[in-house]
């Protein structure tokens, strides 16, 4: 069984597929091309080094550093997909997820889908991903089976993005929501209710289980931790 860890937030994805490959499950990490953040790099882990605070968001680390083999990083162009060339090879290169993205987010939902096409290729290689932020949507789209493990936003702000209120509303943009932030909270509810198991890894996510106002209104279906 070959095994994915998608979306690298904190480097928690990185060090999850170390611990898998130490205990011989053959598991790579899979790196989000549009995720810049240094801290998001999986050679940031490793490195002994120190950046200022305020650059952590565009930050670049030493081009020699080594990188394990097991980590999939995105080629350049990958980087490139907003731009109108980005977006048509990926549109064309995912296609049938493209449709998918539209019918369940609009036109939106289809640019979010072209945007990662290399992502949704990618994660087609696995057997099982282990994924988290929005993830779930993007196995859901690959038809790729997923175990969602939750890391905040992604269970108690995202899904709920289109709707006027819900548990966890305290802590998103007070503006009217986006027609990007309606196709992310449908596509990342679709996502979740096509997971194999949802892992609420904080006991602040338990109100975001199968008992909860937000599962019941939002047609979730249950939440197995």
């Amino acid at each position: 069984m070959r095994v994915a860890c998608y979306d690298n937030l904190g480097n928690n994805a990185y060090e999850q597929a170390k611990s898998f490959r130490r205990l011989g499950v053959d598991a790579d990490v899979v790196v989000d091309p549009l995720d810049t953040f240094v801290m998001s790099d999986t050679r940031w882990e490793d490195l002994d080094l120190e950046l200022p605070t305020e650059r952590l968001d565009r930050a670049e680390l030493p081009e020699d550093a080594p990188v394990p083999d097991w980590v999939r990083r995105p080629p350049p162009t990958a980087r490139d997909a907003r731009s109108r060339a980005g977006l048509a090879e990926g549109a064309l290169r995912s296609m049938p997820a493209c449709v998918g993205g539209l019918r369940r987010g609009g036109l939106y939902g289809a640019y979010l889908v072209a945007v990662r096409s290399w992502v949704l290729r990618t994660l087609r290689e696995y057997d099982v991903v282990f994924a988290r932020g929005a993830g779930p949507a993007w196995c859901a789209l690959a038809h790729v089976r997923c175990i969602a493990q939750t890391y905040g936003g992604d269970i108690t702000i995202a899904p709920f993005l289109d709707q006027p209120s819900f548990p966890g509303a305290e802590h998103a943009p007070a503006s009217t929501a986006s027609r990007e932030d309606r196709a992310v909270a449908r596509l990342q509810r679709h996502g979740l209710q096509r997971s194999e198991r949802v892992l609420l890894s904080d006991p602040r996510f338990f109100p975001f289980d199968k008992t909860s106002w937000a599962s019941r209104s939002c047609g979730l279906r249950p939440l197995r931790s």
